[in-house]
């Protein structure tokens, strides 16, 4: 099969080109003066102006058509340029084109998306495992040392209600007991949301399933967690990515939905894995977006993927991260 470039005509310099469209005009302006009957002579009559004028307005409309077409991958090369999202990574221009010119314009132009798209990657990256490595120090700073306070706490006030012989030094005991209990469990929540150990232990998919549960009992929502395809090799960074948005996710729903129900279902298809998270709440129309979908967004880029936000039919918010097949294994 001969290769797309063989149909294209010769491509041409962009500047050859022009000058071809311009002396075609003026030869068709003096081929007009030298092979029909017209003359002009002076002082103008009314019927030589007016085939002057005529013959003038026919040659800019003939002009203007040739030029538009010879300007026309310019054209598309800047719409193309108006249209790009960073955050939508993938966008190119047609590198064909009739002049050498716009080609190489075309090639530079996608070898520079190629560019920002690698460094945007790398840097994400960077920032990614930089954000994990800090979540991992806190989380072990919460677990062990305040975490450690807390139940040593626990057992002093334990010790002291059962040394106390008052009832009223015992109930306040007993309530600050509890106060200390409630709070050790804030810190170990807190611990889990910063670093998803059983992510490294467990795998995607208990990690989902025990984040799903957790949010269902702690929300008191009813959270529907489907699975149609999990590829055994997904890598690190997907693993990671998956977990965060989907947590990120049920997050705004539990703050700023009202939602009463969440279905969260992760697929994977011939165009790769996509994450799906749905709810019946009062929607996202007209809302700023946050710090929250920002890093989402930020982090469907750095596995080459793709994140959509948008109103339900039926009412609430759809969440929708696709990474593509070829990304699943990095």
């Amino acid at each position: 099969m001969l290769p797309r470039a063989a149909f294209l005509p010769a491509r041409r310099s962009l500047l050859l080109r022009l000058f071809r469209i311009n002396a075609l005009a003026l030869t068709l302006a003096v081929a007009a003066l030298a092979l029909t009957p017209a003359t002009v002579s002076w002082p103008i009559t009314p019927g030589q102006a007016l085939v002057l004028v005529g013959g003038l307005l026919a040659l800019l409309a003939l002009n203007l058509a040739l030029m538009r077409r010879a300007l026309e991958p310019l054209g598309r090369l800047w719409a193309t340029m108006r249209a790009v999202d960073p955050l939508r990574p993938g966008q190119r221009v047609d590198v064909a084109a009739r002049s050498v010119e716009v080609q190489e314009l075309n090639a530079a132009f996608n070898a520079m998306l190629d560019r920002l798209e690698d460094e945007r990657r790398a840097s994400a990256r960077r920032v990614q495992s930089a954000q994990e490595a800090e979540r991992r120090r806190l989380a072990l700073e919460l677990h062990d040392e305040v975490g450690q306070d807390l139940t040593a706490l626990m057992l002093q006030l334990e010790v002291a209600v059962r040394i106390t012989g008052g009832a009223p030094e015992r109930e306040l005991l007993e309530g600050c007991r509890e106060g200390a209990r409630e709070c050790l469990d804030h810190v170990r929540a807190i611990a889990r949301r910063l670093r998803p150990e059983a992510l490294d232990d467990l795998g995607l998919r208990d990690t989902l399933t025990q984040l799903c549960q957790r949010v269902a009992r702690d929300g008191q929502i009813d959270v529907a967690l489907h699975f149609k395809g999990l590829p055994p090799d997904l890598g690190d960074d997907v693993q990671l990515v998956v977990y965060r948005v989907v947590q990120e996710s049920l997050t705004n729903v539990l703050r700023h939905s009202g939602a009463s129900r969440v279905a969260v279902e992760i697929a994977t298809g011939a165009a790769g894995l996509s994450v799906t998270v749905e709810d019946d709440g009062r929607g996202a129309e007209g809302a700023r977006e946050g710090l929250g979908i920002a890093g989402m967004h930020e982090r469907a880029v750095l596995v080459g993927g793709t994140l959509e936000l948008s109103a339900r039919a039926a009412g609430g918010t759809r969440v929708r991260l696709l990474i593509p097949a070829v990304e699943l294994g990095s």
